[in-house]
C-alpha cells in the first residue's frame, strides 16, 4: 500500500465473496476495520449477496453471514464514519432490472447529504413501489427462507451433475454461482475459450475462469449460475453434457 502509484482511499470487501461463494468470519471483518482505522482509509462492505446463504452438506460448518453493521466499532476503536455498507435488490431478489439499492453510512452527515442530492440516487417510482411492497410484506421472511431452500436444491442438482461426471468444482455456501473445471485437460487459454464457445453455440452462457483472475496453471475453469428455475437448469446441464460429453476428457 505504501508503494501504490496513487493514494489508496478505501478498502472494498464483498461479503459473501462474489466469486468463491463463502462468507467472511467475524475476526476477518474486525481486522479489516482495524486496518482501515490505522491507515486512515474508508471501509466499504458490499453485501449484495447477504441473503443468498444456504445449507451445504459439503461444508459441515459454513461460516454464517455477518454484516459489518453488526460489529461493535467502538470496542474495535474504529470511527463509524469510515464504515459504509452497500446493498441492493438485484442479487438477493433476482431483480437486476430494477437497479435499486442503498448505502448505509454512519455518523457521516456530509456523505449522506451528497448521496441524497446526487442525480444518480434517483430511481423510478415503480422500482421504489415494488421494493417497498416486498420489504414490508408479512411473507417476506418466508420468501427469504424459500429462496435459500431453492438455492440449496439447485446447488444439489448441479453438483450431482458434476460428481457423476468426475468434474472438479469449488463448493460454495452462498451466492448464485459456482466454479467448475469443465475443460479438465485444457493446456492453454485458447482451450478454455474453445470450451466457452462450444457452450455458447449450444445455447449455454458461462464465464471463462480467467476472467476472475485465475491462476496461470488453472486453465479450463468456468463460472456457472445455478440460480435458475429447475427446468432451465436441467436443460442447461443436458446441453452441457451433449456439447462437452466427449471433450471433457480431451484437450478442451
Amino acid at each position: 500500500m505504501d508503494e501504490a502509484p496513487c493514494q489508496i482511499r478505501a478498502l472494498v470487501l464483498t461479503n459473501p465473496h462474489k466469486t468463491l461463494g463463502k462468507c467472511y468470519p467475524q475476526d476477518v471483518l474486525e481486522e479489516c476495520l482495524k486496518f482501515c482505522q490505522q491507515r486512515d482509509i474508508q471501509f466499504i462492505s458490499d453485501e449484495e449477496y447477504a441473503l443468498t446463504a444456504f445449507s451445504c452438506a459439503e461444508i459441515s460448518a459454513p461460516i454464517p453471514f455477518i454484516s459489518v453493521l453488526s460489529l461493535d466499532t467502538r470496542a474495535l476503536k474504529c470511527d463509524r464514519s469510515r464504515v459504509h455498507t452497500i446493498w441492493s435488490i438485484s442479487k438477493d431478489f433476482g431483480a437486476t432490472g430494477f437497479t435499486l439499492g442503498c448505502i448505509v453510512a454512519q455518523n457521516n452527515a456530509e456523505l449522506i447529504t451528497r448521496l441524497a442530492t446526487s442525480p444518480n440516487s434517483q430511481r423510478s417510482s415503480s422500482s421504489a413501489k415494488f421494493t417497498t411492497t416486498l420489504l414490508s410484506s408479512p411473507t417476506f421472511p418466508f420468501l427469504i427462507a424459500l429462496n435459500s431452500a431453492r438455492l440449496a436444491e439447485a446447488y444439489i442438482s448441479i453438483t450431482r451433475f458434476f460428481t457423476e461426471r468426475s468434474i472438479r468444482y469449488i463448493p460454495v455456501s452462498a451466492g448464485l454461482n459456482i466454479f467448475a473445471k469443465l475443460a479438465p485437460r485444457a493446456k492453454t487459454w485458447d482451450n478454455e475459450d474453445e470450451m466457452v464457445e462450444k457452450l455458447r453455440d449450444a445455447g449455454v452462457l458461462v464465464s471463462a475462469g480467467r476472467q476472475y483472475n485465475g491462476r496461470p496453471k488453472g486453465k479450463g475453469w468456468a463460472r456457472l449460475s445455478f440460480s435458475v428455475e429447475p427446468r432451465q437448469l436441467e436443460e442447461a446441464l443436458r446441453r452441457i453434457d451433449v456439447a462437452l460429453g466427449t471433450s471433457m476428457q480431451s484437450t478442451i
